[in-house]
């Protein structure tokens, strides 16, 4: 009987979600991490603090940027196939706030779901020039711990994509 109550206690408090506020993020400027190639510096803010809050109880803050000009939903993490940026979890940082904002830093890569990673970049460039798009739909995002379908997500920031084709010159 107590296993079972700890059983059930447990499976109450990784399921639950703290009411984590939905982001509004916004873009501020990308550059190229000239140390690796296919790397890039994302900046942007949020009128929510996100490392500390998604640490919680999700597995940390990631940025994920589809190559579609839409809003993005939960549904876009299992049935997009195609290239997007995404940064790497360790390399996420608070680098400012006010009252306000809070201010980011990631560090970020192009990956896709269509096909090995080599030569990701020019690939990446050739969709983009030939895209109607204007930006890449980003979101700050993270599953909770032993819970996959619950996915927080922010609302979609716009990564302009004349900002992208600066960047992979």
């Amino acid at each position: 009987m107590k296993n079972i109550l700890i059983a059930l206690i447990s499976l109450l408090f990784f399921s639950c979600n703290h009411d984590i506020p939905i982001a509004n993020i916004e873009f501020i400027k990308i550059e190229k991490n000239n140390k690796y190639e296919n790397s890039f510096f994302i900046y942007f803010s949020s009128d929510v603090e996100l490392i500390e809050n998604l640490q919680k109880e999700h597995s940390g803050l990631t940025v994920k940027c589809f190559l579609i000009d839409d809003i993005i939903n939960k549904n876009y993490f299992s049935d997009y196939k195609g290239y997007y940026l995404q940064s790497i979890w360790d390399e996420s940082k608070l680098i400012n706030k006010t009252s306000k904002k809070h201010f980011y830093k990631i560090k970020a890569r192009f990956y896709s779901d269509i096909g090995n990673n080599k030569k990701v970049t020019e690939r990446v460039k050739q969709t983009i020039n030939k895209n109607d798009i204007n930006c890449l739909s980003c979101v700050a995002t993270s599953v909770a711990y032993m819970n996959v379908s619950n996915r927080y997500i922010s609302n979609t920031m716009c990564l302009p994509k004349k900002e992208i084709k600066k960047v992979m010159k």
